[in-house]
């Protein structure tokens, strides 16, 4: 995966979850997951291997 896909996964998740689990997704649950997947995509990045082309 891309490191500058990690960032468009988030969204999704948050979606996903809000689908699933719609009385338990409050608007403050929604933050701790935003601030808990900004925090995953940062590691994520930081720790890819970038290959550059030829």
């Amino acid at each position: 995966m891309e490191p500058q896909n990690f960032s468009l996964l988030s969204p999704v998740i948050l979606e996903v979850l809000a689908n699933r689990f719609p009385d338990d997704f409050t608007p403050e649950v929604q933050v701790a997951w935003k601030k808990f997947l900004f925090q995953v995509c940062a590691f994520l990045t930081s720790k890819a291997v970038y290959s550059h082309p030829a």
